[in-house]
């Protein structure tokens, strides 16, 4: 039924609006009724397609349709998940789409073949792929493995961030002077990218409302780049649909730019051609109506904030969740907001709020998840989705536990997908221990392939050593700021070899830890010569002839009991025997004995 529903032009039309708990549901619904990720693939509609988890596109023997992929919005987690499959299978990248491409991985590398990876840039640059940092340092080192190419100005411009032997003429700053006069045109912000954020306030307000859209995306502003975009929003210029723009950039602003929330709202306020007068109790045409609710410029209607808190009174919103946290309220009115809901959930939020919260989740507290109804895998997804911070997303997660949810595949990639970035603190090793284990069977069947990395990477700090052992045979290139952060038990069991295999390409970054912890403290538990092997300048091992023998630390004599004291007497002969044989070959021993008992 499901699978005939999507194809129906009517109901296709509505699953924009489709909370993101259903839509989870309804992918469950459809991947269950298709069997293979190609077929899931080829039938899912776009609306749904970020709502598919990262565990259902792994392709295994199976060859991907590449042009099913092509057609369909991934996102970059999950087209990583394919990245590998569809390389092999697509000789030629120009036919990849911005979608697919982004979804390269260091894990990767092996897929595309070294030979290839300065094609692969250069299409990058074409296509205008948006690579993220890791991304974008893994690509660099492979298009640099001979040299840095004499056509640098063929590849992503980004590359510059990390070319520290960049040519001169190709720093971000002429890029910028090559722009002829001030005023901006769309193709030339397209090609500037993400250095669009770095222009001045003069360029900004002469090209004018042409640049509001691509600057909405932008984390922050410079004063005087915030005094641009503020000119823009109240002049009178309309050439270029200021309503129809202004709500777009509310809608992507939002926390992170110099101008407030508040300021932005009561600005499209002023511009909208009437103002209500106050008057006592709500006004009629302000009533929250369905219609009202599905204006995504209902915040300008009630300024200031004290007018939506009248409203509100006799008001339900539970139906409209997934629509109004996505509008634009300023910071006054979303602490309204949440007023209204504090007082109607006062016994924990319901779960169509919670995978819903949008542009409040700022003004949410951990007490405020951990009386949540957090009872489904597809609620936690969708929370996670939001991006809460650190401390909302351990208290979803420990709320999801409390209330004795399974941790199914859902659940591991909605944990996942935060594990790495939370407080450790807030998650003792025995739990990422224990996650990596449900982890690891949850995705058994999936070991053996290339899209196996991407879905433990999340759960690795729980590692033990011999699966570390293992993964070091699959060319994985590891970060080297995931291999750090490794259980140190696991990773001083592993030799300079199998850290070789692990961190593939980004094994020279080794050499800028060796005098930290944990590296430093596994370097000199290994063999210099063995170190040496490695070409990238590690020192601080044994040296060959020297033997570092740490031994336990006994207790004193007068509190230890006997039976230890017995054992060290029993071990001190075979201990100056082995001396005296090594003495005899020649050798030189350089022995660190502890506090022993005697």
């Amino acid at each position: 039924i499901v699978l005939e529903a999507i194809q129906l032009p009517g109901f296709a039309q509505h699953l924009d609006t489709l909370p993101p708990a259903l839509k989870t549901i309804l992918v469950e619904k459809i991947s269950s009724s298709v069997g293979r990720p190609s077929e899931l693939v080829k039938v899912i509609p776009n609306a749904l397609v970020s709502s598919i988890p990262k565990s259902l596109l792994v392709f295994g023997e199976e060859k991907p349709n590449v042009q099913d992929l092509n057609n369909k919005p991934w996102t970059r987690d999950q087209a990583a998940m394919f990245f590998a499959d569809v390389v092999k299978a697509e000789p030629d990248f120009n036919r990849l789409s911005q979608s697919v491409l982004q979804g390269f991985t260091c894990a990767a590398a092996s897929a595309v073949g070294a030979e290839r990876f300065q094609e692969l840039a250069k299409v990058m640059r074409k296509k205008k792929v948006r690579l993220d940092q890791d991304q974008l340092s893994c690509l660099l080192k492979m298009v640099t493995l001979h040299g840095i190419p004499e056509d640098l100005d063929n590849y992503p411009r980004e590359f510059l961030l990390f070319l520290r032997d960049a040519p001169p003429q190709l720093t971000p700053l002429p890029l910028l002077q090559q722009i002829h006069g001030t005023q901006i045109n769309e193709e030339q912000a397209g090609e500037l990218g993400w250095l669009l954020c770095e222009l001045g306030g003069q360029h900004i307000s002469i090209s004018g409302g042409l640049l509001l859209r691509p600057l909405s995306l932008c984390a922050s502003f410079l004063p005087e780049q915030g005094e641009a975009i503020r000119d823009i929003l109240t002049s009178d210029n309309s050439t270029f649909g200021v309503h129809k723009v202004l709500t777009t950039w509310l809608r992507n602003f939002a926390w992170d730019s110099s101008l407030s929330r508040e300021e932005l709202a009561t600005i499209v306020g002023e511009l909208q051609p009437h103002r209500h007068k106050r008057e006592e109790g709500c006004p009629a045409d302000l009533k929250i109506t369905d219609a009202m609710l599905d204006d995504d410029l209902m915040p300008t209607y009630y300024v200031p904030a004290e007018l939506l808190r009248v409203c509100l009174q006799n008001a339900s919103l539970e139906n409209h969740f997934s629509q109004i946290f996505t509008y634009s309220f300023s910071i006054p009115q979303l602490a309204v907001l949440k007023e209204y809901l504090d007082e109607r959930y006062p016994h924990g939020y319901p779960e169509n709020l919670l995978s819903n919260l949008g542009d409040l989740l700022p003004l949410i507290t951990p007490q405020d998840i951990s009386t949540g109804r957090m009872s489904s895998a597809d609620t936690l997804a969708a929370f996670m989705k939001n991006k809460p911070s650190d401390a909302l997303a351990s208290a979803a997660i420990k709320r999801y536990l409390e209330l004795g949810n399974a941790l199914n595949a859902t659940a591991l990639n909605a944990i996942g997908s935060r594990l790495a970035s939370l407080d450790p603190s807030n998650c003792s090793q025995e739990a990422k221990n224990i996650l990596y284990q449900k982890a690891k069977k949850a995705f058994s069947d999936q070991h053996h392939l290339p899209a196996y990395y991407e879905l433990i990477l999340p759960y690795l700090e729980g590692a033990p050593a011999a699966d570390l052992k293992v993964l070091s045979k699959d060319n994985v290139n590891m970060n080297v700021s995931t291999f750090v952060a490794l259980r140190r038990d696991s990773l001083m069991l592993l030799t300079p070899s199998e850290v070789q295999g692990l961190l593939g390409i980004n094994l020279p970054e080794l050499a800028q830890w060796q005098n930290r912890a944990p590296v430093r403290d596994w370097i000199v538990q290994q063999k210099q010569s063995e170190l040496d092997q490695l070409h990238i300048g590690l020192t601080g091992g044994t040296q060959e002839g020297y033997i570092n023998l740490v031994t336990p630390k006994f207790p004193a004599p007068s509190s230890a009991p006997l039976g230890t004291v017995a054992v060290a007497l029993h071990l001190l002969p075979a201990l100056l025997l082995s001396l005296l044989v090594l003495t005899r070959l020649g050798l030189q021993v350089d022995v660190a004995i502890g506090c022993w008992p005697w």
